[in-house]
């Protein structure tokens, strides 16, 4: 993939010519190969996709005035380009659809954010540890050390999974356990993504929410159900006024598996 910076004219380059695409981005005009993308159409997919068109219904929707702060809002967060030295400004719209879609998946009937946030959000000061569980039990093996004892965080009975969850035999998956309750307002979004082997690397784009835990002292553990195989874990900090979440934080890869 390639990143030009083009004059007046070009600039507004974009669209495809035979197996090239051109796509405009805050740093520039991208040229990439085309791709057909891989579409399975999962249940968790479906559910994202139906939130996403809700955000974007709802943003074309938008009285003028509260695009406008939206707006101001997304010019207050633009960055130098690293590469091209230019100014690179998010899109407004992309920073609603994002929070609002995220406040959907904490509450379905969330209501759209009318104002952009007053505040950055930096996340949380919680480290969270994670270990492997099956049917019940810290699994043995390295990564298998038993995790502090608490309850099973809220909002655990989701509806947003993988699929390869609902499957997995009972008491069997990855226990989250936070050193300390997360902040008033601050919510941990509980992140899996399955990999072939230990070796496989993961992708931060490719990991898949499993619910939403508020710590709180005495219920600093939350497990998820997965089945037996490695598993790559992350987190990723939530403000669940705003929609406002931090990038994802990995905490590597566990093995569930039986155990003797």
């Amino acid at each position: 993939m390639a990143k030009f910076v083009l004059g007046a004219f070009s600039a507004s380059l974009s669209g495809s010519s035979g197996t090239t695409v051109f796509v405009r981005t805050a740093g520039g005009v991208v040229v990439r190969d085309r791709v057909v993308p891989r579409n399975p159409r999962t249940a968790d997919q479906t559910r994202q996709r139906n939130r996403l068109a809700r955000a974007v219904a709802t943003w074309s929707g938008l009285d003028p005035g509260v695009r406008a702060a939206w707006e101001a809002y997304a010019r207050s967060l633009a960055v130098t380009d690293p590469e091209s030295g230019l100014p690179r400004t998010p899109r407004a719209m992309n920073l609603f659809t994002a929070q609002f879609t995220k406040l959907m998946q904490l509450d379905p009937a969330a209501a759209p954010p009318l104002s952009p946030p007053g505040n950055p959000f930096f996340g949380d000061a919680v480290s969270v540890t994670v270990a492997p569980m099956w049917l019940g039990r810290p699994a043995p093996g390295p990564q298998g050390g038993p995790p502090s004892p608490g309850g099973v965080g809220e909002g655990l009975d989701s509806p947003f999974r993988d699929p390869f969850v609902p499957d997995a035999p009972e008491g069997t998956g990855a226990t989250f356990t936070a050193d300390r309750a997360n902040s008033a307002g601050v919510v941990t979004e509980l992140l899996l993504q399955p990999l072939a082997t230990g070796a496989r690397r993961a992708y931060r784009d490719k990991y898949r929410a499993q619910g939403f835990v508020a710590f709180a002292p005495g219920s600093l553990s939350a497990t998820v159900p997965a089945l037996p195989g490695w598993h790559a874990c992350g987190v990723r900090f939530v403000n669940a006024a705003t929609g406002q979440a931090t990038p994802v934080v990995e905490l590597g890869t566990v093995l569930v598996g039986a155990g003797g």
